[in-house]
């Protein structure tokens, strides 16, 4: 079976934010999720062009990458494994989007990522593995995971990943997908709402950080 989806911007013609290219299906499994996003550049990367010096470094390189981004997610291969790693490290440092914190072994994680039996995707940009999802499932619950590199974030990623977890949950007949986010990570909440999660609890206290906080967590779920 083939199954194709599309996505693109509404009311006002423009081109498309992302698309969603075509996944295989067989044997109830997903072979290959192809996707390619393109962007054409807004009012605020024509901004950022004219005068560079009104936002930082950063911001300038996200202007870049909003005028022509391609990626495609796919199943992750075994030499994968050391770059999901390494995306896994860069993420930590941030200290403020996921439960892990650095210092993270990065040989470790990537033996565990080479044997991990969850389903998971990563999306690849120019032979670099720029984000990743896995689902690993429990009694037909799947308790999902998402990172994304700071310069991918905005651009589709997330909502690619996202997609392709989902549509490979239901063709393995999971009943439902979980997750934890923190209450502060909007961006976040506001992505896994659009795709039909809904918030189910708040765990106070739920993750200690190495400042000595105890962060809280929301928990939110999705009904195959």
């Amino acid at each position: 079976m083939v199954a194709a989806v599309a996505r693109g911007g509404g009311g006002r013609r423009r081109a498309p934010v992302w698309r969603v290219g075509v996944a295989a299906v067989t044997g109830g499994k997903v072979i290959l999720a192809a996707v390619v996003t393109r962007r054409r550049p807004d009012r605020r990367d024509l901004r950022r062009e004219r005068h560079p010096g009104r936002d930082d470094q950063g911001a300038r390189e996200e202007g870049a990458l909003a005028r022509i981004a391609d990626f495609d997610v796919r199943p992750p291969r075994p030499e994968d494994a050391r770059a999901m790693a390494e995306l896994l490290a860069a993420v930590a440092e941030e200290r403020d989007g996921i439960a892990t914190e650095p210092p993270v072994d990065v040989d470790v994680w990537a033996k565990r990522f080479a044997a991990s039996d969850a389903a998971s995707f990563v999306a690849v940009a120019d032979g670099a593995v720029v984000g990743m999802i896995q689902v690993d499932e429990r009694r037909g619950v799947g308790k999902l995971a998402m990172l994304v590199a700071r310069r991918w974030r905005r651009h589709g990623v997330g909502s690619a990943l996202l997609g392709a977890a989902i549509e490979r949950a239901r063709t393995d007949g999971l009943r439902k997908l979980s997750l934890d986010v923190f209450p502060h990570n909007a961006a976040a909440i506001a992505l896994y709402r659009k795709f039909g999660f809904v918030e189910e609890e708040r765990r106070l206290e739920q993750y200690r950080r190495a400042s000595g906080d105890a962060w809280d967590a929301i928990v939110m779920g999705l009904l195959l």
